[in-house]
């Protein structure tokens, strides 16, 4: 069990390559209420997504969607995705769709640099676990960063501000999407890039 993990770990920080030069490489991208990009991944119960992300609207989309794929309401449900009130940062409710969803109180600042992750069941927010769960089933639809895909369409609404990046992880602990934020040189234009299989999405 302990080699297993070793493996997993390992894994996970195996490096790929590096940007190509059309690109130049951001600390941020700044995100809005309808941004969201595609993966083409379809999420497993076993599964780690990680994104990191800071809220910077003065209202309550500092939070919102980060990561997310269901087929319904409470059906086959993999996201992850928050909300809170406009006069309090820090008092956050987090939604944990993982089969159905669970809703967890936290005491953690949106506007701050956080990463909202699940990895095999168990959501954290930076160091802070929320729940871990054992439910059995199997996505659908590929994983949209950033809004929920329902059912192929996107919804809920994503947090206004900076989106750092973002890493999947498949159940074997082979890391199959590494995305940063990027500026394409040719006509500006921001995005995301994929330096497991090389591909730019325009905001």
């Amino acid at each position: 069990m302990i080699n297993e993990l070793m493996r997993r770990r390992a894994m996970m920080f195996k490096k790929v390559g590096g940007l190509p030069s059309e690109y130049e490489q951001l600390e941020f991208i700044t995100t809005f209420s309808l941004t969201y990009f595609t993966t083409g991944f379809v999420p497993t119960s076993g599964c780690k997504v990680e994104v990191t992300f800071k809220g910077t609207s003065t209202t309550s989309s500092k939070a919102g969607a980060y990561f997310g794929s269901r087929s319904g309401w409470n059906n086959k449900s993999f996201y992850f995705r928050c909300t809170t009130s406009s006069g309090s940062a820090t008092n956050m409710t987090a939604y944990l769709g993982y089969s159905t969803e669970r809703s967890v109180n936290v005491n953690i600042n949106a506007s701050d640099k956080n990463v909202f992750g699940v990895d095999n069941g168990t959501f954290y927010i930076n160091d802070t676990i929320l729940g871990s769960y054992g439910d059995t089933f199997s996505p659908v639809y590929e994983l949209f960063l950033m809004l929920i895909n329902s059912a192929g369409s996107p919804v809920q609404s994503a947090a206004v501000g900076n989106l750092y990046g973002a890493k999947i992880w498949d159940d074997n602990g082979r890391l199959v999407r590494d995305y940063v934020p990027v500026k394409r040189l040719a006509d500006n234009a921001e995005g995301i890039y994929d330096l497991v299989n090389n591909t730019f999405q325009a905001k």
